[in-house]
């Protein structure tokens, strides 16, 4: 992944003071880590159905609600990384990181 990551000073000073944490562990976040510190981006629960030949996601919704094909891109359960994700997103607005799990299923 390429950084766009720029030292400034003054955010660099902010974030010193008031430091942005990560949403799952609350460790203070460094550099170009923005919502997750990069230890819980590689501990992320990939979920892999979509490459699955009996895709638990497909056959979920089969029959309920008309669709092509279904995919999630993280596994869910009660206190892991992406409840957390999840809650940050649901309850705190936090729509850059909705964005940036966005741009993970995408890729």
């Amino acid at each position: 992944m390429k950084s766009h990551y720029r030292f400034n000073p003054v955010s660099e000073f902010i974030r010193l003071i008031f430091p942005s944490t990560c949403c799952s562990c609350g460790r203070a976040l460094v550099g170009d880590e923005r919502h997750l510190c990069s230890h819980c981006l590689l501990h992320l629960p990939y979920a892999h159905f979509s490459s699955a030949p009996d895709n638990f996601v497909e056959r979920h919704f089969i029959g309920r609600v008309p669709i092509q094909s279904a995919t999630t891109l993280l596994v869910f359960r009660q206190e892991n990384i992406t409840q957390h994700i999840i809650h940050d997103i649901k309850y705190y607005g936090n729509r850059a990181l909705a964005h940036q799990m966005g741009r993970m299923l995408g890729a």
